[in-house]
């Protein structure tokens, strides 16, 4: 990875993380990832919401497995982008913006007041899989 002057301190840090990260992300255990009641299969690579399966595009799914394991955390875009799609994806943050609209309509009882995926302004978006979450 690298950064192109000029930078900003916080797009350094942004990208050493998510080095950092890579290096240290590896799933354990069960290969199912279950919140409220979406079930998602990462072999497979299927989900299924009460039950009944969803179509998702491989973009959408590796993405949404992307938020649901940081659960809790705010992710910048550039973030997500360079994690979920790799240092030479040339996307837009409007491209990243289109796919949690996808997800939040495939997610979210009220896709228009999502509780799962919401956006923190100045930041990006934070994955909460309990709804309660968001309250406090």
């Amino acid at each position: 990875d690298y950064v192109t002057k000029p930078f900003s301190v916080d797009e350094l840090l942004a990208r050493l993380k998510a080095v950092l990260l890579r290096g240290e992300r590896r799933i354990e255990g069960p290969r199912t990832l279950t919140f409220a009641e979406i079930e998602m299969d990462l072999d497979a690579r299927t989900m299924t919401r009460a039950g009944k399966p969803v179509f998702m595009t491989r973009t959408e799914f590796d993405l949404l497995a992307y938020f649901v394991q940081n659960d809790g955390k705010a992710l910048s875009r550039e973030m997500v982008m360079h994690d979920v799609w790799g240092m030479d994806y040339y996307g837009t943050q409007r491209s990243l913006d289109s796919f949690v609209a996808n997800l939040r309509k495939k997610i979210e009882k009220d896709a228009r007041t999502p509780v799962h995926i919401t956006t923190v302004h100045g930041v990006g978006y934070k994955f909460q899989s309990e709804a309660g979450d968001q309250a406090k």
